[in-house]
C-alpha cells in the first residue's frame, strides 16, 4: 500500500505569522517553492526491500501552481533512519537563520493497516551543520545525530486522517550560525510527512528614518535576546543635532530612539504619508525658514518675496530693506520721507535755533532719527544737543558767523538708510544778524516784589553812552518760547515789569535799541 503523501488534497489552516511587528524585514536565502528542482542529499538506512526514505515529488496547491516537495513514509518498516540535508547556506552578513518549515503530517493510528506499523511516528528532526565552506558529500558530515547539531523535535499540531481533507502546519525555529554558513537536515524516525516549503533566512530592522536620521537596514544580532547599537546619519538637508542612535532588537524591530538632526534653513520638517518617515522638504515658494531647527517655513513677511523653493529668506522687493541688525522673519522697510514744517524759532547775530515736524512716511519703522548738516558753517560751529542721532525735533546751532546766509540741511534717517543709499532732507536758508556791541553789562535786579520786578544795567565798557537811543528788553516766562518774546523799549538803562505772575520763572534780556 503506497503512504506517499502528495497525492493528497491539502487544506491550509489559518498560520500566525512569526512576527508581530511588520516593521521587520525577512531576507530569504533558501526558498524552495521557487525552485524548479530541488536535488538535496538524502540517506536512508532502512531495510532494503521495505526502504523508500525521501523522495522528490511534484504538488500542485490549490492556486494551481507546481511545487517541489520532498516526502517519506516509511512506517511499515524496522530501523527506520531517513535523512534530508539542504544545500549549503552561506548566512553573509547574518549571525542568526531562521527555519519556516510547512508540512502535513498523517496521523498513525488511521492506516488501512494499523498492523503493518512498526514505528509510525508523528514529527521529524531538525538539526544543523556549521561549516566555513561547501565541502558535503553523499557521506560528509556523517549521518548521525552526533555530527548534527540539535535544533528540535518538529512535532505536527495537525494531523490528517481523511486523504482528502489534509491541513498544513507551520513551524519557524531559529539558531546562532558564527561560521560561514551551514547545512539543515531533517531527520525522519517512521512518520509520513511531506515537506511542502522549506524556507530560510535573517531578519533585518528595515532602513528607517527618525527624528531626521537615516538608520540602515540592519541585520539582527546573533541572539533571541541580542541589540544592536545603529548609529544613524542625517537625512538630505539636516545637520546632527545630538548623535543619532536606534537600537535593533531581535525580532527586527527598531527600539529607544535617541538624538537628532535639524533641518536646515530653507528646509521644513515632514513625514511622508503612508510610512511616517521623516525629511527635511524645501519651503514652498513664496515662504521661508532662516533658522536651523524644526521650525515650519513662514509666508514671506510684508515687502518681500521667495520665487524659489527652499529659500532661507524672503529677498526685499525693489525699494524696501533690511538692515543689518534685522531678522529675516522682519518685513522689509525703506528710508522715511523728509520731515516736514522745517523752521526758525530764533536767531540772532552767532546763534539759530530750529525746529521741525516728524516725517509723514517713517518707512515702517521705529528707530527714526535726524542729522543736522549746516553747508557752508566753518569754524568751531557746535550743534545742540547733538549734529546726528538726534531723537528730538529742534536743534541750536552756536557759533555761526555774524551776517551771512547759511543753508542748513535736515535729514530724516533710520537704519536701511545706509543700506539703500537714499538720504531724503529738507532744508532752509537763514541768516545771522549783524554784529555789534548789544550786549549790556552788569545787568541787576534793583527792586523786587510780588507781581513786579525791576531792572538796571551799564552800557558795554568803551561805548559811548550818549550815542545810544534806547533799549529792547526782551523778556519771557520760562514755559514759553524765546522768539515769542515780549520786547520792551525804554530810553533809560532801567526798567519794571509790573502784574507778573508769583510763583514763576522769568527770562529779562536788555540790549541796545536796534542791534541783537
Amino acid at each position: 500500500m503506497d503512504f506517499s503523501c502528495v497525492s493528497l488534497s491539502l487544506t491550509a489552516i489559518s498560520i500566525v505569522s512569526f512576527w508581530t511587528r511588520s516593521s521587520a524585514l525577512q531576507v530569504n536565502l533558501l526558498d524552495s517553492t521557487t525552485a524548479e528542482t530541488l536535488d538535496w542529499v538524502s540517506y536512508s538506512t532502512a531495510e532494503r526491500s521495505s526502504r523508500r526514505g525521501w523522495r522528490e515529488a511534484s504538488y500542485a496547491n490549490n492556486d494551481g501552481d507546481v511545487l517541489r516537495v520532498y516526502t517519506v513514509c516509511d512506517v511499515a518498516a524496522l530501523g527506520v533512519d531517513n535523512w534530508l540535508r539542504t544545500p549549503f547556506i552561506a548566512r553573509g552578513d547574518a549571525a542568526r537563520l531562521y527555519v519556516e518549515v510547512k508540512f502535513s503530517m498523517r496521523k498513525c493510528t488511521n492506516y488501512p493497516s494499523p498492523g503493518r506499523l512498526q514505528q509510525c511516528k508523528e514529527s521529524f528532526k531538525l538539526l544543523y551543520y556549521e561549516a566555513e565552506s561547501d565541502f558535503a558529500n553523499s557521506m560528509m558530515p556523517t549521518w548521525d545525530e552526533e555530527t548534527y547539531r540539535h535544533v528540535d523535535v518538529i512535532a505536527a499540531d495537525k494531523v490528517f486522517t481523511d486523504n482528502n481533507n489534509a491541513v498544513i502546519n507551520t513551524e519557524v525555529r531559529s539558531v546562532s550560525v558564527l561560521r560561514s554558513g551551514a547545512y539543515f537536515a531533517f531527520y525522519d524516525r517512521g512518520a509520513c510527512v511531506t515537506l511542502l516549503s522549506v524556507r530560510l533566512y535573517y531578519v533585518l530592522c528595515p532602513a528607517v528614518s527618525a527624528n531626521f536620521a537615516l538608520f540602515p537596514n540592519t541585520t539582527t544580532g546573533a541572539e533571541l535576546t541580542s541589540i544592536v547599537q545603529v548609529d544613524g546619519r542625517c537625512v538630505e538637508n539636516a545637520v546632527v543635532d545630538k548623535s543619532p542612535s536606534y537600537l535593533c532588537k531581535a525580532d527586527g524591530s527598531w527600539y529607544y530612539n535617541t538624538g537628532s538632526c535639524l533641518c536646515l534653513p530653507g528646509f521644513e520638517p515632514w513625514e511622508h504619508p503612508e510610512d511616517g518617515q521623516s525629511f527635511c522638504k524645501a519651503c514652498p515658494v513664496y515662504t521661508s525658514k532662516w533658522q536651523l531647527g524644526s521650525d515650519f517655513c513662514q509666508p514671506c513677511p510684508e515687502n518681500s518675496e521667495a520665487v524659489k523653493a527652499g529659500s532661507s529668506e524672503c529677498q526685499c522687493i525693489d525699494g524696501y530693506f533690511r538692515s543689518v541688525a534685522d531678522s529675516p522673519a522682519v518685513p522689509c522697510t525703506r528710508p522715511p520721507s523728509g520731515v516736514e514744517n522745517l523752521s526758525v524759532d530764533f536767531a540772532s547775530h552767532s546763534v539759530v535755533n530750529l525746529s521741525w515736524h516728524r516725517p509723514r512716511d517713517s518707512g515702517g519703522r521705529a528707530d527714526l532719527r535726524y542729522r543736522v548738516e549746516c553747508v557752508e558753517c566753518r569754524g568751531r560751529v557746535s550743534y545742540v544737543p547733538a549734529q546726528s542721532m538726534l531723537n528730538f525735533t529742534r536743534v541750536s546751532l552756536v557759533g555761526l558767523t555774524s551776517n551771512t546766509m547759511y543753508k542748513i540741511l535736515v535729514f530724516a534717517e533710520n537704519d536701511v538708510s545706509a543700506v539703500s543709499g537714499v538720504y531724503i532732507s529738507s532744508e532752509i536758508l537763514v541768516t545771522t544778524e549783524a554784529a555789534v556791541p548789544s550786549k549790556v553789562t552788569n545787568v541787576r535786579v534793583t527792586s523786587l516784589g510780588s507781581d513786579r520786578i525791576s531792572l538796571g544795567w551799564d552800557a558795554p565798557e568803551g561805548f559811548d553812552a550818549a550815542s545810544i537811543e534806547g533799549y529792547e528788553v526782551r523778556s519771557w516766562r520760562d514755559s514759553e518760547r524765546p522768539i515769542n518774546a515780549t520786547v520792551t523799549v525804554v530810553a533809560s538803562p532801567n526798567v519794571t515789569f509790573h502784574r507778573l505772575m508769583q510763583q514763576s520763572r522769568y527770562s529779562f534780556m536788555p540790549l541796545i535799541q536796534g542791534t541783537d
